[in-house]
């Protein structure tokens, strides 16, 4: 049996202290490109919505590895830890307050039956699922430095072959819902 992203990174994540100190949990090196790992595995198969941003990014990856640290410090199971992290994670920082009045005027809480999609980050997160077109944080190499993504995917390209088929085999599990890619570059790929 093939063994899990997460139960592969889990003692990485466990001693986790600084978001640049991420060389133990690189997944692929896509030549000009680095994936990481964090655990924005989880997919919820009753999602009647899924929000589908381009890629986690620093602040979104450090946030959801400092709480897969304190929830395997806990002992919750690696299912547990994946499925609570998620929300915790996704959109989070800055982005999440325009993301959520963005939805809200289009009216997707009404559709969701909710006061706000705010609840999807909590009280209502079995509504929805909180994903990214690369569902890993990925960074460029510019300078030799790296950088939040915000480039196409390419197709044919490393990353795309890459990303695709997790991105796939995500919708494949919620078929009926409603799917909410966040902007051109989400759309294309």
């Amino acid at each position: 049996m093939k063994q899990s992203l997460f139960s592969q990174y889990k003692e990485a994540i466990a001693n986790f202290t600084d978001v640049k100190d991420r060389d133990n949990l690189l997944v692929k090196d896509c030549s000009g490109q680095r994936i990481y790992y964090a655990p924005f595995d989880y997919v919820n198969p009753k999602a009647k919505l899924f929000v589908i941003g381009i890629t986690p990014g620093e602040q979104q990856m450090e946030n959801m590895l400092i709480e897969a640290k304190r929830l395997i410090r806990l002992g919750l199971s690696d299912e547990e830890i994946q499925k609570k992290c998620k929300p915790i994670g996704s959109f989070s920082g800055g982005m999440r307050k325009n993301l959520v009045t963005m939805m809200d005027h289009i009216g997707l809480a009404d559709y969701l039956g909710i006061e706000s999609t705010a609840g999807l980050f909590d009280k209502h997160v079995d509504l929805g699922n909180l994903t990214s077109a690369i569902r890993y944080p990925t960074f460029l190499i510019q300078d030799g430095k790296e950088t939040n993504f915000g480039n196409d995917i390419k197709p044919k390209s490393s990353l795309f072959s890459f990303a695709a088929p997790l991105t796939i085999e995500e919708i494949e599990k919620a078929p009926e819902a409603l799917l909410l890619p966040l902007g051109p570059k989400v759309s294309n790929s």
